[in-house]
């Protein structure tokens, strides 16, 4: 199941591109724009780490918030990523780890830093995130997230390695297809994937791309199939077709 992230930050920029980047890595996003919704959304979801800006519209500042959360029973173990553009310097930071915080990071900073970072605390308290590296079980299919690449193996003592080239939108569906094998996907989650914000492609566009992404698999198209009105669903079976 898909880790959720929180993101408290009151610029609407900033919310939507860290929304975006959750997507990418298969993180689900929820949003808060002050202290005050933050604690509200924290109550109604079960949240896997939070990302808090310190300066905040409203009443409570990310101090306050982080206090409060650090203090409760059940949210003192939800791991908090402290991010602010007004850290003068090292006490900022000092300030923020011992008030609990497990990392603090000072704008601007690298979307995919912040990922990077989240991955790295929920993998340290167990959060069951996986490599970027994914591939099938035999090892015919893999994707590096990091480099932005998809091969495919061949079968043999020397296999033929072949590189296939994916548009953004379906490297982003084939790494959801990866990281949840013989899982049925709706069009309305891969659609969140591809597209981000909310579910406004309309089904042809989704059903496009999935053929797109076959037709580029080859032979190992037969890896994504089609659940007949509910989406698709990518079997990861121990064998190896041959390419």
């Amino acid at each position: 199941m898909s880790k959720k992230i929180l993101i408290v930050d009151d610029d609407k920029s900033i919310r939507m591109l860290l929304k975006k980047a959750c997507g990418f890595e298969n993180f689900r996003c929820i949003l808060a724009t002050t202290g005050e919704r933050a604690l509200e959304k924290i109550k109604k979801n079960k949240v896997d780490a939070i990302v808090l800006d310190i300066r905040l519209v409203g009443i409570m500042s990310g101090w306050e918030v982080l206090r409060v959360l650090k203090q409760r029973e059940l949210t003192k173990h939800i791991p908090v990523i402290i991010v602010s553009g007004e850290a003068k310097d090292t006490k900022d930071i000092v300030k923020g780890l011992r008030a609990g915080a497990d990392d603090f990071l000072v704008k601007p900073f690298s979307p995919r830093e912040l990922m990077a970072r989240i991955k790295t605390i929920l993998r340290r308290r167990g959060g069951g995130i996986k490599d970027n590296i994914l591939r099938t079980k035999d090892s015919s299919l893999v994707l590096d997230k990091d480099t932005f690449t998809v091969q495919i193996k061949g079968k043999g003592t020397a296999p033929e390695i072949k590189e296939i080239e994916l548009t953004r939108k379906e490297f982003q569906l084939l790494s959801c297809f990866m990281e949840h094998p013989n899982v049925v996907m709706n069009r309305k989650r891969l659609s969140e994937i591809a597209w981000g914000d909310i579910y406004y492609v309309y089904t042809r566009a989704v059903d496009k791309h999935v053929q797109s992404v076959r037709m580029k698999l080859g032979k190992l198209s037969n890896l994504i199939k089609t659940v007949r009105g509910m989406g698709y669903k990518f079997i990861d079976e121990n064998k190896n077709p041959s390419y």
